[in-house]
């Protein structure tokens, strides 16, 4: 048991939290090792592709902004699915081009198109399925392509695998949908159900047995019911591959990622590994300020995953580089979905954002790739903030264009800055103890005719500034992030980041603001108020020692 854990388990013992801590610790040989987390952390952006037998489904009109007509049948879509043989280049090649590290792709789709994109024994539904043409190919296992073209690629490979199934004769557990579902079926067939879990847990052993090395598995739902069943699954999936990273939904504490948020940025960012995941069609925006949002929390739409016809409405490639940096500056990594049509092929709106996304990576990637959540507790009104070591990343949004300067809270002193995009020099000078000028440089050609004071931006969507700082940033920045913590209040769990100074942000009505609601008094002991029944917890096991010491409160 290393410091870190022995430091945690005295601190929640301190708070009358002993037993939580014993539940949490159980699951520390179930993960991956820490430099696998941070491998997967460091990529940032990745694809998901939703691609099966229900693409075919929008085969229908888009009036008064709802789909109309019936669904085809689900055995004459089977009939008719035949995906074009160069599909999987398709997708790998633009995942490249977009600046994607790793691609997740749909094994198995969740609801009534549980339909097994691979070779499997568990069952004749599925991609070889005979009544499928796809299945007369001359490689019909669309994961097999799909894993060997993207190892090939040099990206991460993940499968996406639901934990429900309508097309199992005992699948008719889940709840989540009421058609073909069977309320309590598990308590009223538990033999039934124990051959589902068999039946789940011998497809899983397939996938990762038939196809090589696979870095994630990207699970949705979970067992409802009796969650505690998937354990003897997870831990099988742990033997066959040791190095394999498991998304939280329905893993109990074996997640490796602690958490994925749909179509949705979360205001701070949770401590741990944590991934937003959205498709490109539905326009977002963000959350009123009235509501508590501001420039902290974004809706990405509807977030449509699968194809939805020709007439679909798409977000721009501002607002997607834009949702890039946002969750890069709160620690978080960003899936985006792509839809192909029914043949495989991906649409052109689609292929046109990615490629423009990849453009602003080629030349800003280094500030998304391996960098770590801005140190700063809360972004600045004007765009946000990543970080490597003492180097900040300043992502503008809004930029200055007729002031040309833009104000940084900051206690250190900066070495250098410069913009990324072309290297050119930024100005800078200290307006006060705490707030450091940013003045953009002057750029030849590109003023607009009578508008002097406009210095034009290197990127339409948002422009990088690099910050060379010097001294400690956690100890210099203004509330500076040392870690995450949660409190439960009113049955529900809250994380936030806290600081160096016992601050955190914490939501009053509609109002967002810095409250103390802990005080620290030695590395042990910590004196919380009662309401928030709190419970520390870290990322990267977020060194509590280190961040106790370093600013205790008096008595």
């Amino acid at each position: 048991m290393n410091t870190s854990t022995r430091t945690m388990i005295a601190l929640l013992c301190s708070m009358g939290l002993l037993q939580m801590a014993s539940v949490q610790l159980l699951a520390v040989e179930d993960h991956v090792g820490a430099e696998r987390m941070q491998w997967w952390g460091e990529q940032k952006f990745g694809m998901f592709i939703h691609y099966g037998p229900w693409s075919h489904n929008a085969d229908r009109d888009l009036k008064d902004g709802k789909w109309v007509g019936s669904n085809r049948p689900r055995a004459e879509v089977i009939r008719s699915f035949n995906p074009v043989p160069d599909a999987v280049d398709q997708w790998v090649g633009l995942a490249k081009e977009a600046g994607m590290r790793y691609v997740v792709f749909t094994a198995k789709h969740t609801g009534g198109y549980t339909f097994p994109m691979w070779r499997t024994k568990t069952t004749d539904y599925g991609i070889t399925f005979p009544d499928c043409p796809s299945s007369r190919q001359p490689n019909p296992d669309i994961v097999a392509q799909f894993v060997k073209t993207t190892r090939q690629a040099g990206l991460g490979v993940g499968l996406y695998y639901p934990w429900d199934d309508k097309q199992h004769p005992d699948g008719q557990w889940f709840d989540g949908h009421k058609d073909g579902y069977i309320s309590g079926f598990v308590k009223k067939y538990p033999e039934r159900w124990a051959n589902f879990v068999r039946f789940e847990q011998e497809q899983l052993r397939e996938l990762l047995t038939q196809y090589g090395p696979i870095d994630l598995f990207w699970f949705d739902g979970g067992y409802q019911d009796r969650p505690g069943d998937v354990l003897p699954v997870l831990r099988m999936m742990r033997e066959l591959q040791p190095q394999l990273i498991l998304n939280s939904r329905g893993t109990l504490h074996m997640a490796d990622i602690r958490e994925t948020f749909e179509s949705s940025i979360p205001r701070t960012g949770p401590g741990g590994y944590w991934e937003t995941c959205m498709g490109l069609p539905g326009k977002g925006g963000w959350i009123p300020k009235s509501h508590g949002g501001g420039k902290e929390y974004m809706t990405i739409g509807h977030g449509w995953y699968d194809y939805q016809g020709p007439n679909m409405e798409y977000k721009d490639a501002k607002e997607l580089v834009q949702a890039l940096c946002n969750i890069a500056s709160k620690g978080g990594n960003f899936l985006l979905n792509i839809g192909p049509r029914p043949d495989g092929t991906v649409p052109e709106p689609e292929v046109a954002l990615l490629k423009e996304m990849g453009r602003w990576m080629k030349v800003n990637g280094e500030a998304i790739y391996g960098t770590s959540r801005s140190p700063f507790g809360t972004a600045p009104d004007w765009g946000r903030i990543t970080r490597k070591g003492n180097t900040l990343y300043i992502h503008v949004f809004d930029w200055p264009e007729r002031t040309g300067a833009m104000a940084l809270d900051l206690l250190n002193d900066i070495k250098s800055a410069r913009l990324l995009a072309t290297g050119e020099k930024v100005a800078f000078k200290r307006k006060s103890t705490n707030t450091v000028e940013l003045i953009m440089p002057h750029r030849a050609g590109l003023w607009e005719p009578g508008m002097l004071s406009v210095r034009k931006a290197p990127s339409e969507h948002v422009s990088v500034i690099v910050l060379e700082v010097d001294g400690d940033l956690t100890q210099t920045v203004r509330h500076a992030i040392l870690g995450t913590w949660t409190y439960h209040h009113a049955d529900r769990a809250y994380t936030r980041e806290f600081t160096r100074d016992g601050f955190c942000i914490l939501k009053d009505g509609d109002r967002l603001g810095w409250k103390k609601p802990f005080r620290v008094l030695d590395a042990q002991t910590v004196l919380v108020e009662e309401q928030y029944r709190q419970v520390l917890t870290g990322h990267d096991t977020l060194n509590i020692e280190n961040a106790f010491t370093a600013k205790r409160s008096e008595k």
